[in-house]
């Protein structure tokens, strides 16, 4: 390492004289967009700032070259998202770590890594870093990778460092290759391993807090150069060159076949549009709908491809669609109102583009319509027998949310007195039991709750019937009627 000598610190990105690449008919179009960079000495972590432009779903790659190698145990990450991609040390004076990240909606302004040497990132490991992060679009965001590899050398005689051969098992496949040494002159990259494609070479300087270029004055002796091509079949990529532009070092490189997205559709789900929706249309959680209740939309998104241009109820569907659903074809939107019950029912739909078709299965339950008891009703009152009986002395009674005009009725009534040992006052009687019928009664469930109660009174005695006067005098002229009226004298 040439620690006494000011150097500047050079990466280099090979980018094709067009910016992009088609990646086949039924793969989006990959494209280069930006680059930004860093380096530090004698330290345990780097920061770099988000390339420009980066927008949600757009595939960023970090390269970290570095001093330490093995001896960096553990790396801390600026989130959750970013993954690791590969790590390829040549020893314990260098060594490579990849990682990428599917950019979110709300990304940072920079992204800071820190280096340790124990896995409980308890002891920071300092050391010389480079670090690069590239943003791409059009990789696919489920499965970026397709195969990869690494070639490791340590103090080479050779300035050739050489990134590995992989075998792609897909046509049109994107392929980066990573070279990086502990030199610090650079790259001469040759079009011996890039043949039959046009690139520019271009050096990405160090960035200042604010994004603008500024003069490197620091003592780092690494160098990177980051390079991609596009394989038409699936084949052997062959092994990729590239030369030192000072000495032979310690070198590792990477080789990295990528997935352009499909643009068939990937992915997809149903959601609901109705904040309320009780469910997530999954097999654990269904979306439960009810019998004769309009449904909130529910559509049809996609985790990546281009977006569907026709749907179809699949041949291989569980269940068919419920009466009363209705399903898009050009939009694949189900909507309507259910007009049957049905549990675990599976829904499985073809979404299709000019690219291919995917299917989407959703999970619904059509839940009963559930009813309540309105109106009014008296009770009469009764000669205690010890039971809460009573009857109807009128029922004016009504179903309450019965859709439409379905033939659903309120049928076996019970009532009853709260108390049977409660005499000769008034006191509740309510709705104990009823049940429904007609010919839609299977559709519905019936709820007591705030149904409608009155009151009325068991009397303790029978009340005297028939009553007269009678006299207990044998003499007595007359009987108490109004014919012969009782006859007393003055």
């Amino acid at each position: 390492m040439k620690s006494n000598r000011t150097t500047l610190a050079r990466v280099w990105c090979l980018l094709f004289a067009l910016a992009s690449l088609s990646i086949g008919n039924a793969y989006a179009q990959v494209e280069y967009h930006s680059s930004k960079t860093n380096d530090v000495e004698d330290e345990s972590s780097i920061t770099v700032l988000k390339p420009d432009g980066v927008e949600p779903g757009d595939f960023l790659f970090v390269t970290i070259t570095n001093s330490r190698a093995n001896e960096i145990q553990a790396v801390k990450l600026p989130d959750d998202g970013w993954m690791l991609v590969k790590k390829s040390d040549a020893g314990s004076n260098f060594g490579i770590i990849s990682y990428y990240k599917i950019a979110g909606a709300d990304e940072p302004e920079s992204y800071e890594f820190s280096f340790y040497s124990n896995l409980e990132m308890t002891l920071p490991r300092n050391g010389t870093f480079i670090i690069n992060i590239s943003r791409f679009s059009g990789i696919d965001p489920i499965n970026p990778f397709q195969i990869m590899a690494d070639n490791l050398a340590k103090n080479a005689s050779s300035k050739n460092v050489i990134a590995p051969s992989v075998t792609t098992t897909k046509d049109s496949t994107y392929v980066l290759v990573l070279f990086g040494i502990d030199e610090d002159d650079g790259f001469d990259p040759s079009d011996t391993y890039i043949k039959l494609y046009n690139y520019e070479v271009t050096k990405i300087a160090k960035q200042t807090a604010d994004g603008s270029d500024e003069t490197q004055t620091d003592n780092i002796d690494l160098s990177v150069l980051l390079g991609w091509f596009f394989q038409e079949t699936a084949d052997a990529t062959g092994t990729r060159t590239a030369v030192s532009s000072d000495k032979a070092g310690w070198w590792a490189a990477q080789t990295l076949a990528l997935n352009g997205a499909p643009k068939a559709p990937q992915g997809g789900r149903y959601v609901s549009d109705d904040p309320e929706q009780v469910g997530d249309g999954t097999a654990e959680t269904p979306y439960e709908l009810t019998y004769g209740t309009p449904l909130g939309d529910l559509s049809p998104v996609f985790d990546s491809g281009d977006a569907p241009t026709s749907y179809v109820l699949s041949t291989s569907t569980v269940c068919q669609l419920p009466t009363g659903l209705n399903l898009s074809a050009t939009t694949g939107v189900i909507d309507g109102t259910p007009l049957v019950t049905i549990d675990d029912c599976a829904l499985t739909v073809e979404a299709s583009n000019d690219f291919g078709t995917t299917t989407v299965t959703v999970y619904i339950d059509v839940l009963p319509r559930p009813l309540t008891i309105t109106g009014a009703f008296t009770a009469n009152n009764k000669q205690v027998d010890g039971t809460r009986s009573a009857t109807f002395a009128t029922n004016e009674l009504e179903l309450a949310n019965v859709y439409d005009d379905d033939d659903v009725q309120l049928i076996d009534l019970v009532i009853l007195f709260d108390d049977a040992g409660l005499l000769d006052v008034m006191q509740p009687v309510q709705i104990s039991s009823a049940d429904l019928g007609g010919a839609q009664e299977m559709y519905y469930t019936l709820s007591l709750t705030g149904a409608p109660t009155t009151e009325a009174m068991i009397t303790s005695t029978n009340p005297p019937v028939g009553g007269r006067y009678v006299s207990d005098d044998p003499e007595q002229v007359g009987d108490g009627t109004a014919e012969t009226p009782y006859e007393l004298t003055y």
